[in-house]
C-alpha cells in the first residue's frame, strides 16, 4: 500500500515539473531555426513529462480505490 502512495506522489511530482519547465520555457528568445528548435524540444519534453506524471497518478490511484472497494 505505501508503494501505491509513492507512486502517487512520483507521479504528481513529475506532473509539477513538467508544468514548472512547460511556463520556464515560455521566456526563450526565438532567434533562429535552432533556438525554434530547442524551444520546440523543451516543450514537447516537458508536456510528456507532465502527461506521464497525471497518468501515472491517475493509474495508480484507481487501482489503489479499486482494490479498496473489494
Amino acid at each position: 500500500m505505501f508503494y501505491k502512495y509513492l507512486a502517487i506522489i512520483v507521479g504528481a511530482a513529475s506532473a509539477a515539473t513538467g508544468f514548472y519547465f512547460i511556463d520556464k520555457a515560455r521566456g526563450y528568445f526565438i532567434e533562429s531555426f535552432v533556438d525554434y528548435f530547442l524551444y520546440f524540444m523543451h516543450s514537447f519534453a516537458s508536456i510528456f513529462i507532465f502527461v506521464v506524471g497525471i497518468v501515472t497518478a491517475l493509474i495508480t490511484l484507481s487501482e489503489t480505490l479499486e482494490k479498496k472497494k473489494r
